[in-house]
């Protein structure tokens, strides 16, 4: 050693140093820089997961508000012709309705329900020369056949000529779909009160929904009190 040049042991020592750090790099450096790289893609994964999840989230969200739109456009549609005939709502409706324009509900009479028809959408290409649209796809379109049954009201009334009126505008702007057939008024003995006699029609389906149809005529305040008292 003491006869090796100042350079030649520079060049040793730097060599040592090489070896040094090789084997470092080697056998502890190198597995470090490998398990880092492999949590640092770990992590990218994860972070595109939680993305993922989280477009998913926001997806979810907006489809549970789609369906709670829909579930009260189908409670609205179920309102206006339900899966059952409800005639006691009928009645106590007609009375609310006649009460919050100070009309009186003299007598309410219902007909045996009947049934109208069928419900069914046929659109044919047949109609126009058999030509088809312009997708190029037969115009054929139809549902499943639901039977409509409708019951017929006959209510008596006692008011003035403003509220009988604009009791018949609510009864159109209500919930239940509702078709006046005639209405007819004559000359009361008291006062201006004329008494009036409305001939409704009211329908409603033979479907039976599960888990949709919730009706009892004892569960509310129809039913249980007199609507002519």
């Amino acid at each position: 050693m003491e006869n090796l040049a100042k350079r030649e042991r520079i060049l040793l020592i730097v060599l040592a140093f090489m070896v040094i750090f090789y084997l470092y790099y080697t056998l502890f450096l190198s597995p470090v820089l490998v398990k880092i790289s492999d949590v640092n893609s770990r992590i990218k994964v994860y972070q595109l997961k939680a993305e993922s999840i989280k477009n998913a989230n926001v997806i979810i969200k907006r489809q549970q508000r789609e369906l709670e739109g829909l579930k009260e456009k189908f409670k609205d549609a179920t309102s206006a012709i339900p899966e059952l005939e409800r005639d006691a709502e009928i009645a106590y409706r007609l009375k609310f309705l006649a009460e919050s324009k100070g009309v009186t509900l003299s007598s309410v009479n219902f007909a045996e329900a009947t049934e109208i028809g069928v419900k069914e959408i046929s659109v044919s290409g047949d109609l126009n020369g058999g030509e088809q649209n312009n997708s190029g796809v037969s115009n054929n379109v139809s549902t499943n056949r639901d039977k409509i049954y409708r019951v017929s009201c006959t209510a008596v009334l006692l008011g003035n000529y403003n509220q009988i009126v604009n009791l018949i505008a609510d009864l159109e702007k209500d919930k239940r779909f509702v078709v006046i057939e005639n209405f007819g008024v004559t000359s009361g003995a008291q006062n201006e009160r004329l008494n009036a006699t409305l001939n409704l029609n009211y329908f409603f389906t033979n479907n039976k929904t599960e888990g949709v149809v919730d009706y009892d005529f004892n569960n509310g305040t129809y039913g249980k009190e007199n609507i002519f008292k």
